[in-house]
C-alpha cells in the first residue's frame, strides 16, 4: 500500500549523528526510577540482598543507622572480602546507553596496608556478565556518615537483558594488621525513566542546491549544523504523545527565525517512522518546482521481519520523475505505479543480489536499470529504504544531481548509491542453439530439417509493439523478436497433436527487458475469445508464474502439452486436435526461436554438447583453456557483455588457449564452433 503523509522532520549529518541521538534522548527522559530493593535495610532482614561472608562478616546492624533503625555492616577478618550484593535488578528498566547512578551513605574505618572498600557494577546479559565496572574513586570511610555517588553509562550495544548487579565489598589481602569496618545505609541505584517515545529515521533527499546543507532546530533549539543531502540519521528515540516543532533552516542560519520550513508533529507512542525531506526551496531554476515537504511513513522497520530476508521500503523522491514501476528482471513487478512523494510498503525479499528496472507507468519502457546487491552487502535480516533521488533532467533543474536509486540503512550515515547501467540486459550476440529432441518433432519455427507445419504465417496478428525477425549472427538463421510486447501471434494449418503422438511443445527464449510473458497454444474450434481468462497459457514470471523468467541468456524450454489441456476451461471445450496458432502476451522485449512439437522432452545428442568440452579455469586472471573430446575446434569468438567482438581464433585443433591478459575484468561470452555445432559459454575475467 502506498502512503503519502506530511508533517514532521529532522535532519542530521553523519558526523553529528551520535550527538544528535544523545540530544534527542535527553529530551525523552522523564526522571529516574529506583531499581534497588530494601536499600535502607528497614525490613530488618536481608530482603533483596545477597550476603557473602568470604572470610569476614556481613550482618544487619540495628546499633547504628543514618535515619531509621537498620544499616548493613561489613567487617574483614584477616585476608577476606565480605560483600553485600543485589543481583539482576532493573530487568526491563535498564537499557544500553542508560546512565546508572549508585549512591549510599557510609561510615567506618580502615587500617592499612592492603585495605580496600570497593563498589562494582555488572551487566547481566544472555551469555553472562556483559560488562564489569569498578567505581573510581572509591568511597572513603570516615568517622562520620558520608554519601558516595558514582555514575556509569552502559555502552551502546551492550546486552543488559538480565538487568544489572552491584556489589559493595570490604577487602583485605595478606598484609598484617589490615582491617576494614564499614556500615552502609540508604543504598540507591537509579536509571532514567524514558518518557513516551517513538523511533525515527530521517533522510535528507532535497536535491535543491540551496538545501544541500541545512540546520535543524527542535522546539527552537539548534540540534544539528550542516546536515548534508543524501545522508540519513540512524533510528533514534524521539518524544511522542506531545506536540513538537521541527524547523529546517539554511546552513548559515543564526536562529530558528531563519527557518525555511517548520513542521509541527505529534508522534504516536511506540511507532517507528521513516521521514524523507524533499522538494524545492529555491524560487526559480527548477522544473517542476515542487515545494519542500516531508514524506512520512509510519510503519517503519529496523530489521527484517523474517530471518534470511531483507525488507525494502521504496520511496519516490525525484521531483521531475513521472509515475513509474519497479521490476526485478527475474521476479517481475515489485512496485506498481508509484508517484512522487509516495512510499510503497515493505517488500520482504530473500537476501540475494537483484537486478532492478525502473519502467514507465505502462510497464513497457525501461527508464533505467540498477544492481541491488543485497547479499554482497551482507544485508541479511536488515530493513532498508531505497529512495529515488535527483533529477531525470538536470539541465532544467540548475544542473543538479542526476537521478539514481540510493539506500538508507538503519544505522544512518551517507546513503549508498545503487550502481546504474551495469545490470542492463543486452540483446543476444549469438543465436539459440538449433537442436531438436531425441523423439519425433514437428517444427513450427526453426531452421532445423524435418517435418514442418503447413502455411506458416509468422505475424498473423499483433497488438502494440514491434514484431520482427533478426539475423543475429548474419548467418541466415533468423530469430523472432518481440519489442514492447502487448500481444502477438503466428498461425499455420491446424495440426492434430494427439494423432501425431506429440506430448511437448519446445521453445527457446531470450528475455531482455521483459519481466513476464505468457505463451499460448490456440485451439481452432474451442472458440475461446482472445483475452479471456480461460485461454490456456504457460506463464513465465509474473505474480503466479509456472516458472520464473530468466533474462540475459538463451533458455531451452519443454512445456508438457498436458499443461494446456489441464488448464481450467469450464465454459469451453479445449483440446489438442486442431492447434493452429501460438500467442505471446506480456511486457518488454523477448527473442524466441526453435518452436516445435515433440514426443519427448530430451534434447538430441547429435550436436555439440556441454559435456563434449571443458573451459578452465573459469573465472581466470590470465588464460582460459578450451578442450574438446577429440573434436576439432573450428573457431572461437569472444564477445563482451555489450555484444562487441573482442577476440576471434581459428585453432583447427581439439584444444585452444584464449589469452585474457589484455581484457578488462568482467563477463564475456564465447561461441565455440566445431563440425558438430556451436555452443556459447559465459567466461569471467577477474
Amino acid at each position: 500500500m502506498k502512503k503519502k503523509l506530511h508533517a514532521f522532520s529532522a535532519n542530521y549529518q553523519s558526523a553529528f549523528i551520535f550527538c544528535f541521538a544523545l540530544l534527542l534522548n535527553v529530551g525523552v527522559i522523564n526522571g529516574q526510577t529506583e531499581i534497588a530493593t530494601n536499600g535502607d535495610f528497614e525490613t530488618g532482614d536481608d530482603t533483596g540482598w545477597l550476603l557473602f561472608q568470604n572470610g569476614g562478616s556481613v550482618v544487619l546492624d540495628n546499633t547504628i543507622s543514618n535515619g531509621g533503625t537498620w544499616s548493613g555492616k561489613l567487617e574483614t577478618g584477616g585476608p577476606s572480602n565480605p560483600a553485600f550484593k543485589q543481583e539482576a535488578i532493573g530487568v526491563g528498566a535498564v537499557a544500553a546507553g542508560d546512565l546508572v547512578t549508585i549512591s549510599f551513605d557510609h561510615i567506618g574505618s580502615v587500617v592499612q596496608p592492603g585495605a580496600v572498600f570497593n563498589v562494582l557494577l555488572f551487566g547481566e546479559g544472555a551469555a553472562g556478565a556483559s560488562f564489569t565496572h569498578v567505581f573510581n574513586p572509591a568511597p572513603v570511610l570516615a568517622a562520620t556518615w558520608t554519601t558516595f555517588t558514582g555514575t556509569f553509562t552502559i555502552p551502546l550495544g551492550t546486552d543488559v537483558s538480565g538487568g544489572v548487579s552491584f556489589l559493595i565489598e570490604a577487602v583485605c589481602g595478606g598484609d598484617v594488621g589490615c582491617s576494614v569496618s564499614a556500615n552502609i545505609d540508604n543504598v540507591s541505584v537509579t536509571v532514567p525513566v524514558a518518557a513516551p517515545s517513538a523511533r525515527v529515521q530521517v533522510i535528507h533527499n532535497s536535491a535543491d542546491a540551496a538545501a544541500s546543507l541545512v540546520d535543524v532546530y527542535l522546539d527552537g533549539t539548534l540540534l544539528i549544523d550542516d546536515f548534508a543531502f543524501r545522508t540519513a540519521s540512524p533510528f533514534i528515540n524521539a518524544p511522542a504523545g506531545t506536540p513538537i516543532s521541527v524547523a529546517i533552516a539554511p546552513s548559515t542560519s543564526t536562529s530558528v527565525a531563519d527557518a525555511i520550513a517548520t513542521f509541527p508533529y505529534t508522534l504516536a507512542v511506540d511507532e517507528t517512522y521513516v521521514l524523507v525531506a524533499e522538494g524545492i526551496v529555491s524560487p526559480s531554476g527548477y522544473s517542476p518546482a515542487t515545494a519542500f515537504d516531508i514524506a512520512v511513513y509510519g510503519l517503519g522497520r529496523e530489521a527484517a521481519v523474517t530471518a534470511g530476508n531483507t525488507d525494502v521500503l521504496v520511496h519516490h523522491g525525484s521531483t521531475d520523475a513521472p509515475t513509474v514501476d519497479v521490476d526485478e528482471v527475474t521476479a517481475g513487478n515489485l512496485v506498481n505505479d508509484i508517484s512522487y512523494g509516495e512510499f510503497d510498503g515493505y517488500l520482504a525479499l530473500p537476501t540475494a543480489d537483484y537486478q532492478l528496472q525502473v519502467k514507465d507507468a505502462t510497464g513497457t519502457t525501461v527508464v533505467a536499470s540498477y544492481d541491488a546487491p543485497l547479499a554482497t552487502l551482507n544485508l541479511d535480516d536488515a530493513a532498508l529504504v531505497i529512495v529515488a533521488s535527483g533529477f531525470l533532467d538536470p539541465s532544467v533543474n540548475s544542473n543538479g544531481p542526476a537521478f539514481g536509486l540510493w539506500v538508507a540503512l538503519p544505522s544512518g550515515g551517507a546513503l549508498l548509491e545503487l550502481p546504474a547501467g551495469g545490470t542492463a540486459i543486452t540483446d543476444p550476440t549469438v543465436s539459440a542453439l538449433e537442436k531438436g529432441s531425441t523423439g519425433n518433432d514437428l517444427y513450427v519455427y526453426s531452421g532445423l530439417p524435418g517435418s514442418t507445419v503447413a502455411n506458416f504465417n509468422f505475424n498473423a496478428f499483433q497488438g502494440a509493439g514491434t514484431i520482427s525477425e533478426v539475423d543475429i549472427e548474419s548467418d541466415g538463421n533468423n530469430t523472432g523478436k518481440i519489442e514492447n510486447l502487448s500481444f502477438y501471434g503466428a498461425q499455420w494449418d491446424a495440426e492434430d497433436l494427439v494423432a501425431g503422438g506429440y506430448t511437448f511443445v519446445h521453445l527457446d527464449y531470450y528475455a531482455t527487458t521483459s519481466s513476464e510473458f505468457n505463451f499460448y497454444l490456440i485451439d481452432a474450434t474451442a472458440g475461446i475469445p482472445g483475452g479471456n481468462a480461460e485461454e490456456p497459457r504457460y506463464r513465465f514470471g509474473g505474480a503466479t508464474p509456472d516458472e520464473a523468467i530468466v533474462a540475459g541468456e538463451w533458455r531451452s524450454i519443454f512445456i508438457p502439452l498436458s499443461h494446456f489441456t489441464s488448464y481450467p476451461t469450464p465454459n469451453f471445450s479445449y483440446d489438442l486436435n486442431d492447434i493452429f496458432q501460438w500467442k505471446f502476451d506480456g511486457n518488454g522485449t523477448v527473442y524466441f526461436d526453435n518452436v516445435y512439437f515433440s514426443s519427448t522432452n530430451v534434447l538430441g545428442t547429435n550436436d555439440f554438447e556441454l559435456n563434449d568440452f571443458s573451459v578452465s579455469p573459469n573465472p581466470t586472471r590470465d588464460n582460459w583453456i578450451v578442450k574438446t573430446n577429440n573434436q576439432i575446434i573450428n573457431s572461437v569468438v569472444v564477445f563482451d557483455i555489450l555484444g562487441k567482438q573482442v577476440l576471434k581464433l581459428t585453432p583447427n585443433s581439439s584444444e585452444v588457449i584464449i589469452d585474457a591478459t589484455e581484457l578488462n575484468n568482467g563477463v564475456y561470452l564465447t561461441k565455440i564452433t566445431t563440425s558438430n555445432g556451436s555452443k556459447t559459454v559465459k567466461l569471467i575475467k577477474q
